[in-house]
């Protein structure tokens, strides 16, 4: 169906065939796949582009690296859907849809799902920066990509929306909770967003806000505005008047911050 996936197994080496199986068992095989937009243009370039991204991912000589993303980004700007990536962060993450569910692992998003569901139960929930798992069965899904909720599960409200440029589009009160997993680092003004999401959650409703004590790797790191660490987190929270509580955990080799925050 995908001529990308035809010609991998056939061109590039051992390494990259186990990245597509694992991303097409992540994926539920083609089945998943087939929700990914791009994928369905069945133009060349595409296919090329995900050629060079896959490469990328198992070369770690900078000069290499340098190369094949110069590569990738003359591809990107002849093609209108990848058009201004990877600096712009809707492109960005439109093109980081396609293997996202494989980026963490089952175990972790179980241990997570667990947390969360443990701390805010079954109120409506407000997912920001869902990409493509959401958390919480009852969730509207909010995210800046058009192709992370595509990717994500029927059944769900999905909304694309830029929380650092708009506000949110909900009315005020709406919602027992908010799960913010792994997002605040790449949010520009964490504290407008914040600000929203108090005006949208109920009186005592929760904000669940994960993140990782370590760096992310540098592929990531150029689209984060600042890395937070944990006093200044609790003392953002602390200023918009949200309550903390903290835990954190160390979990597959990650330093995890779980912070559930009353409003």
């Amino acid at each position: 169906m995908f001529n990308f996936f035809k010609r991998s197994k056939e061109q590039i080496n051992t390494g990259i065939k186990k990245k597509i199986s694992s991303i097409q068992r992540t994926g539920n095989n083609l089945e998943q796949l087939e929700k990914f937009r791009l994928f369905k243009n069945h133009d060349d370039r595409i296919d090329k582009f995900f050629s060079l991204l896959f490469k990328l991912s198992f070369t770690s000589e900078k000069e290499e690296r340098d190369r094949i993303i110069k590569k990738a980004k003359i591809l990107a700007s002849s093609v209108p859907d990848l058009k201004g990536w990877p600096d712009e962060k809707e492109k960005f993450w439109d093109v980081e849809a396609y293997s996202w569910k494989s980026k963490i692992s089952k175990d972790l998003r179980a241990i997570l799902k667990k947390e969360i569901f443990i701390s805010l139960g079954h109120g409506l929930n407000l997912s920001v920066g869902s990409g493509a798992f959401p958390y919480l069965e009852n969730s509207v899904l909010l995210d800046i990509s058009e192709e992370m909720l595509r990717m994500a599960p029927e059944g769900y409200k999905k909304v694309q929306h830029d929380i650092d440029k708009k506000p949110l589009p909900f009315e005020d009160d709406k919602f027992d909770s908010c799960t913010m997993i792994f997002v605040i680092n790449y949010l520009e003004h964490p504290e407008k967003a914040l600000k929203e999401i108090k005006r949208v959650l109920k009186p005592k409703g929760k904000l669940f806000l994960v993140q990782s004590m370590i760096p992310v790797e540098t592929w990531y790191r150029q689209q984060q505005a600042r890395h937070w660490d944990r006093e200044e987190l609790v003392n953002l929270l602390n200023r918009l008047d949200f309550i903390p509580k903290i835990k954190q955990f160390d979990i597959e080799g990650r330093k995890l911050l779980f912070i559930e925050a009353s409003n």
